[in-house]
């Protein structure tokens, strides 16, 4: 079968391996030699969605990257939010190079410096998932977990963010004399919801006696009337289940010839200028 031309230009440039290492990708997903991700190079129509604000707002712009950059990814969807850092970094890779390039202000100096840091210095700072949790909730019931998807994680964020608008346009101290009290009424029990059914999402397949349920919206309804002890007990796993993900915190030393101090920084992802010529 003959290849199109878009196959034989947009081949893969760097291969990564997943903080997931693919476990839960339940469409699926095609991993190569040492279980690693082929990436290929981010093209201009990428870069153009990424320049608009509201996709960015509402993850498109990143879902859609990861579509094209990361075809064997087959619902870029069910992304876990832990390979997320992964694969962006290494999309820049494969677009702009081996070496990142990051702001950072000395905390004695003062000074704000520009720093890089090869790409490598990244990849070894990965925390692997090795096993997939299970929670029992008693003799006959049995949870698989899985970390909080960017779907979902994006979802909250945005109603978080909705919710943060209303309250900072409006005088909270008078909140009973406005019309408008409802509307933040309405968009609190949106963001609890979403919040609640970010936590259910993350049990992906429920083990009884005589079965294994897959459904979505009966595991949904399940978890969300579990009692507050079991809810608990599971969004602590899925808390240190999202810990498993690129360590973004690296030893830096001023370069300022009169300063040279030493000091530990977190290196964060924007979105709004990580594929741009630095972050």
């Amino acid at each position: 079968m003959q290849k199109t031309l878009l196959e034989l230009y947009r081949k893969p440039q760097v291969f990564c391996n997943l903080p997931s290492q693919g476990k839960f990708y339940l469409k699926g997903i095609k991993l190569g030699l040492d279980n690693q991700l082929s990436v290929r190079a981010m093209t201009a129509s990428d870069e153009i969605m990424l320049n608009n604000p509201e996709a960015l707002l509402n993850g498109e712009a990143i879902i859609n990257l990861i579509a094209s950059c990361c075809p064997d990814i087959a619902y870029p969807y069910e992304v876990p939010l832990i390979d997320l850092d992964v694969l962006l970094s290494s999309i820049r890779h494969a677009t702009f190079g081996e070496t990142l390039e990051f702001t950072s202000n000395c905390p004695k100096c003062k000074e704000k410096n520009t720093l890089s840091l090869h790409v490598s210095q990244f990849m070894d700072n990965i925390n692997f998932v090795d096993k997939i949790p299970t929670f029992n909730i008693n003799e006959d019931i049995k949870c698989y977990v899985r970390p909080v998807n960017y779907l979902d994680h994006t979802k909250t964020e945005l109603l978080q963010f909705e919710f943060n608008s209303l309250l900072r346009n409006m005088d909270v101290t008078n909140l009973s004399d406005y019309p408008e009290k409802e509307e933040i009424k309405t968009k609190k029990n949106q963001l609890i919801v979403a919040q609640l059914n970010t936590i259910a999402n993350c049990v992906f397949k429920i083990a009884v006696p005589d079965r294994e349920i897959i459904d979505r919206k009966e595991i949904n309804d399940f978890i969300v009337e579990l009692d507050k002890v079991n809810f608990n007990k599971l969004e602590q796993i899925v808390r240190d289940l999202n810990k498993n993900t690129l360590n973004k915190k690296f030893n830096l030393t001023c370069p300022q010839s009169d300063c040279g101090e030493k000091f530990e920084q977190e290196v964060n992802f924007d979105d709004s200028n990580f594929f741009g010529k630095g972050f």
